[in-house]
């Protein structure tokens, strides 16, 4: 396919993005607006900002796959998949809050939280799929090791009662230590990339 082509699609993939970042910031707004009707939620507040980071890197690292985009069809609807999953993922992080009576978000965290930790381990097995069918990443590496144990983690954070939450504590350092190496080792450098 020509290159105007793989741009528009590029340009795509951009702009579903850019709705899913104004979804985390129109949902921090709510908690900054309404602050005085909300009750923050430390654990649900670190988890939206990990949730965000690993966005952008879920973005960042959309430039491995830009020759793979125009393809084909199949193709574009796998990567396409990504963002698809990420978009359902910050419709149970944030409540659409109207201006209504006092809102608790420890309880709506531990309402969805199942939800929420289902969805990221499966988008992160799919991001090691992808890396094996299109980048062509050996299905057992380093990349794809990371990746197995912060979905195993993500997917026992389902199951933490809400009252042991300062485990959540203790997944939330694993999976930034996780995130940090993945990123340092993986997508830190634009030339590999390349």
């Amino acid at each position: 396919m020509d290159e105007v082509f793989q741009r528009f699609l590029l340009t795509f993939y951009t702009i579903v993005y850019g709705i899913i970042v104004s979804q985390f910031f129109s949902g921090w707004e709510n908690l900054i607006r309404f602050r005085d009707k909300i009750r923050l939620y430390n654990i649900h507040l670190l988890w939206t900002i990990l949730a965000f980071l690993f966005v952008i890197q879920n973005w960042w690292g959309l430039w491995r796959y830009k020759d793979y985009f125009s393809q084909n069809f199949i193709c574009f609807f796998l990567i396409l998949l990504n963002p698809i999953v990420l978009y359902l993922s910050t419709l149970f992080l944030f409540y659409k809050y109207n201006n209504e009576k006092e809102f608790d978000y420890k309880k709506f965290f531990f309402e969805n939280q199942k939800i929420i930790f289902i969805l990221f381990p499966l988008l992160i097995i799919k991001l090691g799929f992808d890396s094996f069918l299109l980048r062509n990443v050996e299905i057992i590496s380093l990349e794809n090791l990371l990746r197995i144990i912060a979905s195993f983690l993500l997917f026992c954070v389902s199951f933490i009662p809400q009252k042991y939450d300062y485990f959540h504590w203790l997944f939330i350092f694993i999976v930034v230590v996780l995130f940090l190496l993945f990123t340092r080792l993986f997508t830190w450098n634009i030339s590999l990339l390349v």
